[in-house]
């Protein structure tokens, strides 16, 4: 009875769920730089642009749950010392889905390119070590974000990622003759699984077909370390994801129509599914 009522209902209310969970656990085990205001501006910014298109567009008011999780989103990623920049970024990224879209289906991520435009302003900034890189808090993120994934059947992506990441990680550090810890600290940060649950595994900016995934998250996942080992820059995963955005659709055209004209029936059946 339990599955038969969670089918039915709405998951971006669990996807709420499990991210508002996630904020008030950084207030209770970390010192995080993010007051309850900061959060109540981000919801400000990314409904009052929600409801603008809504009542342009004539949308579906549910849609104010997707503005919803782009905000929790912003207030997930971004800190500023000032209280007017949530609300822009949540705005703007709210409102970037509808600017920047293709075949109803947003460009960029929007809790990510949000945060990306506040950052070149002042007062703001991301940091990664905020979730720290213990055990504990990863078996939170892992769990928290296993419930949003196989909500959106999204699993395989996130798993596909954190595979690509990990292994470029530990060969990188094996080629360098670092020891294993070191490997395992730098794969334990809750940023990582931040960004694998609740970013790389938004359907609407992830690739649609399993062989675009696998190339998708090699490709991602190399330009991240590279980022972080060469550059050492810290909003890394936030920049990748969205110079990556063209190259989804550039693997999902391909991918569609190697499958229309080689393999029609494999094809015909992912569109039954979708």
């Amino acid at each position: 009875m339990l599955s038969s009522y969670l089918d039915k209902m709405d998951f971006r209310v669990l996807q709420i769920l499990f991210l508002s969970s996630f904020i008030l656990i950084g207030f209770k085990l970390f010192d995080f730089s993010l007051n309850f205001i900061q959060v109540a501006l981000s919801f400000c910014g990314g409904l009052l642009a929600q409801a603008f298109f809504i009542l342009k567009l004539g949308i579906n008011k549910k849609s104010l749950l997707s503005a919803a999780i782009t905000c929790l989103g912003v207030a997930v990623l971004l800190r500023s010392d000032v209280y007017w920049i949530h609300p822009i970024a949540s705005f703007i990224g709210v409102s970037s889905k509808f600017i920047f879209q293709y075949k109803h289906r947003h460009f960029f991520n929007p809790a990510a390119f949000g945060v990306f435009c506040v950052l070149l302003l002042p007062h703001s900034w991301v940091s990664p070590g905020q979730w720290g890189s213990g055990g504990f808090f990863a078996f939170i993120c892992l769990v928290l974000g296993m419930g949003v994934v196989s909500g959106v059947k999204q699993f395989d992506q996130s798993f596909l990622f954190l595979c690509s990441y990990i292994g470029l990680v530990f060969i990188r550090n094996a080629y360098l003759g670092n020891p294993v810890p070191i490997s395992l600290h730098q794969v334990s940060s809750g940023s990582l699984l931040v960004f694998s649950f609740f970013m790389v595994s938004d359907p609407k900016t992830s690739p649609q077909f399993f062989a675009s995934k696998w190339i998708y998250s090699v490709l991602l996942s190399s330009f991240i370390v590279l980022l972080q080992v060469e550059f050492f820059i810290h909003s890394a995963f936030i920049v990748s994801i969205l110079l990556f955005a063209p190259l989804v659709y550039v693997l999902d055209l391909f991918f569609k129509n190697y499958f229309l004209k080689r393999k029609p029936y494999v094809y015909n059946k992912y569109a039954a599914l979708r």
